[in-house]
């Protein structure tokens, strides 16, 4: 109001005040304090209303915070997939970066335009950093993978030390069968039909061989070396995790403040 001079009209204080009649629950917001501020001493009496909007927070946690976060954990936890399908890892990563980025602008958007970082700002930004990382390691852990040198499998080494020839027939150790034709001296001819081993009998002789085998090597599986591409998917899981809780501490820390 400021149509009549300090001379002609000064604002009561003590019998003044401001009520807001409307609903204050909002959208986004919910009304606070209303307080007035009277300025008599200028040459036009001056008054102001002060109406305090407080941001409600349930909106943003179920429209930011719990979806972001969501999305963190997606992220996470491709680097418990199977490091053999990178496709996979790399694709569920990537999914939730378009999607981090696409919450950052819907949020930005419908906050008020500033000049300086907002707590929303710097949630939204570390998370898709936090997902950049992700992806950045799934590279480096599929390039060491393919660079590491192969290993023969056990069971190919197992199957080399088989003491039966199975494409042959025969055994290469010494056997206790004898047969008609051993023995006989040049010209003999045999009487009788020649013994024939029973194929059941090699069968489960080699089948032994291999239980064996698996049963001596049971006690050295538990201190199998680890190879690096698996040491190094240890070392991000650890690495990220810890990340992720020392920000979070720091973050909640200054808004609960």
């Amino acid at each position: 109001m400021l149509s009549a001079s300090s001379r002609l009209l000064v604002f009561d204080e003590s019998k003044t005040r401001a009520i807001f009649e409307g609903n204050p629950q909002l959208v986004e917001y919910f009304v606070g304090d209303v307080d007035i501020d009277f300025k008599n001493d200028r040459p036009f009496a001056v008054i102001y209303v002060k109406l305090q909007l407080l941001r409600r927070s349930g909106f943003i946690i179920m429209n930011v915070y719990i979806p972001s976060l969501l999305l963190l954990v997606i992220s996470y936890l491709t680097l418990y997939f199977t490091p053999t399908n990178f496709q996979v890892r790399v694709l569920a990563s990537l999914t939730s970066l378009l999607v981090m980025a696409t919450l950052y602008t819907q949020a930005s958007s419908s906050l008020p335009k500033t000049s300086y970082f907002k707590m929303m700002d710097v949630w939204l930004l570390s998370s898709i950093f936090f997902i950049f990382i992700i992806i950045v390691l799934h590279t480096i852990i599929d390039r060491v993978r393919e660079w590491e040198p192969t290993k023969p499998s056990a069971a190919l080494v197992g199957q080399a030390t088989l003491p039966t020839d199975l494409s042959s027939g025969t055994k290469s150790s010494p056997s206790n069968t004898v047969h008609p034709s051993e023995g006989a001296t040049e010209g003999d001819t045999p009487t009788g039909p020649a013994e024939v081993e029973e194929p059941q009998q090699k069968w489960w002789e080699a089948v032994d061989l291999c239980m064996k085998e698996a049963v001596a090597k049971i006690p050295t599986l538990g201190h199998r070396p680890r190879k690096t591409f698996e040491k190094m998917i240890l070392g991000a899981r650890i690495f990220v995790l810890a990340l992720l809780i020392i920000f979070n501490i720091t973050y909640w820390s200054v808004i609960l403040h």
